[in-house]
């Protein structure tokens, strides 16, 4: 009963997180917002998480020793890879506006 209990929590925490991203991904596109679209890609991050865990409780895992690596790996590199795509996405967005001015 209480692994039930957790994956309808984990689904409902995955819904929220992927919703949040859809409209940040939506408004940050059309308010040209660097950090709203940044900000997505973390909750999207969020919810890749959200999928692995319920994957892992639904017992369709197996090698937990690996998914934990996964989690990990997940866990310490979304940062990064936020950083990286705002800052491409910035470097892009100057070189835009830079050939506008012209």
């Amino acid at each position: 009963m209480e692994k039930t209990a957790d994956i309808k929590i984990l689904w409902t925490v995955l819904l929220i997180n992927f919703s949040v991203f859809a409209v940040e991904i939506a408004a940050g596109l059309i308010a040209n917002s660097m950090g709203l679209m940044a900000d997505s890609l973390d909750e999207l991050a969020d919810a890749l998480v959200y999928a692995l865990s319920i994957y892992a409780v639904t017992g369709a895992a197996s090698g937990t020793k690996r998914l934990r690596r996964l989690f990990s790996a997940i866990r310490h590199r979304k940062l990064h890879l936020v950083r990286s795509v705002g800052f491409k996405t910035e470097r892009r967005n100057q070189a835009v506006s830079y050939d506008i001015k012209k």
